[in-house]
């Protein structure tokens, strides 16, 4: 709009001088006025190329912008209008030229303008992930994926049902990572990155983080065999990826930002997808482990606090629809909420720790036995039998490691072990149970705690129920008993004996004591029973 109305004031300005002026009284100055404007025009050409071939985005293009090429043939016009004159009315040449005069400056300024935009990243991040240039690629590579699988040359070596079971499925993709916008987006990143413009970056980020219903809106109505994902998510661990090469990690966490609030967005939606929100949140992940390695837990700690906050969130959401049959339920298998989805975050939070304890960290180690503690008792007040054993396992486990790794806590007032911890933070959610006025979920709660803290001992630890109305109404008797656990399976057997304080499993959580039994699969057949 600003460029039109400079441009409508260069004109208005040269039809008042068009309207004033008098041919015979400029014929002194004819030389000049008609080489004015070629030569206005001659300089912002060569200016405006020279500023668009300096940029730090050139390489994103093949040749000159189309639109820089046109504005500059009409910037070339209006100079040599008063040169053509010359050959058809030599006496209003002069006049000609006074007239063009602004409107070649003007013109000048706005060919500047057009050099500036066409190389400015935020401008053409916003360009690259326009609605149809997804919708134009996801259209493009459908085609060429149908044309590698009509091709002899690329058929399947095998039939898909004589492969190993966890084989990869390898399929040929086409080459067509040049328009994907997520790899033009995540090119822009790095080449904004390199010229110190974190802003650009950070632009980038934001854009991919937002690509995804983009992505979903554009898709081929046909059914595809691949995932679409990957065009977005690839591109942003990309960007990531080139955030972990700088000295700080200021830039990382303003990045993570960025993704937090796109998924929070998310998990506020109905029945949100549970790859399209934890694939952004493993890329925290993966980023986090990389800054602790490097002595900085800044964006450990976001991610920390984000997962526990989304775990929670999820919770709060799955307990209230544990009517299956209410409006709007949404725990489906592949809702974020899905109790087996959302115990993800458990995953995520205990390699945290995990890490922490190999770089000799006591103090971030505390934040996530105090974020599995804090889960556990909301799991106990809510009922959510399945996040309150994932909660105690990833404190068994954690605490079994960090006693491996000799840890001492992180406070110097503190004798206790990071182990104890763990084990106090278990006695926590043990201490939540006693509200529970069913005995035989009682009971369940009960054996998990009890099978955590024995993990954590390695000793048999027996427990007595005193009776409701009792303080405290469960009494530990300990033993010098090895604590154990057995599993088996069509693989073999094996007896997990938790006195070894070298023997660092990650097992399930069974229960105090219990034996894990797997057979063979068993095809069920379901019959339609209708009245």
């Amino acid at each position: 709009m600003r460029i039109f109305l400079l441009l409508f004031g260069a004109a208005t300005f040269g039809l008042v001088i068009w309207h004033y002026a008098e041919a015979s009284e400029l014929e002194k100055f004819q030389v000049f006025l008609v080489g004015a404007p070629i030569t206005i025009s001659f300089f912002a050409i060569n200016f405006s190329l020279s500023t668009f071939q300096n940029s730090e985005f050139r390489s994103l293009y093949s040749s000159v912008s189309p639109r820089l090429t046109t504005g500059a043939f009409i910037c070339f016009l209006i100079g040599i209008i008063p040169v053509v004159s010359l050959a058809f009315q030599p006496t209003l040449s002069g006049k000609i030229g006074l007239t063009l005069i602004p409107v070649a400056f003007v013109s000048s300024f706005v060919l500047y303008l057009v050099a500036r935009s066409e190389t400015n990243p935020l401008r053409l991040i916003r360009r690259a992930t326009k609605p149809r240039k997804w919708k134009r690629f996801l259209r493009d590579y459908w085609v060429a994926f149908q044309a590698l699988e009509r091709n002899p040359a690329c058929a399947k070596l095998v039939d898909s049902r004589d492969k190993p079971t966890h084989e990869w499925d390898w399929k040929l993709s086409p080459q067509l990572e040049a328009t994907n916008p997520g790899e033009v987006v995540s090119g822009i990143g790095d080449l904004a990155l390199s010229a110190r413009d974190q802003n650009a970056f950070l632009a980038g980020v934001k854009a991919l983080v937002e690509s995804d219903e983009a992505v979903i809106a554009a898709k081929p109505k046909e059914r595809q065999p691949y995932d679409l994902r990957p065009f977005y998510i690839e591109p942003l661990r990309e960007l990531f990826l080139r955030a972990e090469n700088e000295p700080s990690e200021k830039l990382t966490e303003s990045a993570i930002d960025l993704v937090a609030c796109r998924v929070l967005e998310l998990v506020k939606k109905p029945a949100p997808n549970y790859r399209t929100i934890v694939d952004p949140l493993g890329l925290l992940y993966r980023t986090s482990l990389h800054w602790m390695e490097k002595g900085e837990t800044g964006p450990a700690r976001k991610s920390l606090v984000l997962f526990r906050q989304l775990w929670q969130h999820g919770l709060d959401r799955a307990a209230a629809d544990k009517d299956e049959d209410s409006e709007g339920n949404d725990d489906g298998i592949e809702c974020f909420f899905f109790w087996h989805n959302l115990n993800h975050m458990a995953r995520l939070i205990e390699g945290l720790g995990s890490k922490a304890i190999k770089l000799n960290d006591p103090g971030f180690l505390h934040l996530v036995h105090e974020g599995f503690g804090f889960q556990g008792c909301s799991a106990v007040k809510q009922d959510a039998l399945p996040v309150g054993e994932e909660c105690i396992r990833a404190l068994a486990q954690l605490g079994r490691e960090a006693r491996a790794a000799k840890l001492e806590c992180h406070w110097e007032k503190c004798a206790a072990l990071p182990h104890d911890h763990a084990i106090e933070r278990i006695n926590w959610i043990w201490s939540w149970i006693a509200k529970i006025e069913e005995d035989d979920v009682a009971e369940l709660w009960v054996d998990s705690c009890l099978a955590g803290i024995s993990r954590i001992e390695g000793k048999v630890i027996e427990v007595i129920d005193r009776g409701h109305g009792k303080k405290p109404r469960w009494e530990l008797k300990r033993t010098d008993e090895p604590y154990t656990e057995s599993f088996s399976g069509l693989d073999g057997s094996r007896v997990l004996d938790y006195s070894d304080s070298e023997m660092l499993k990650s097992f399930t959580l069974i229960g105090a004591g219990r034996s894990l039994i797997q057979g063979p699969p068993v095809s069920i057949k379901f019959e339609d029973q209708t009245d």
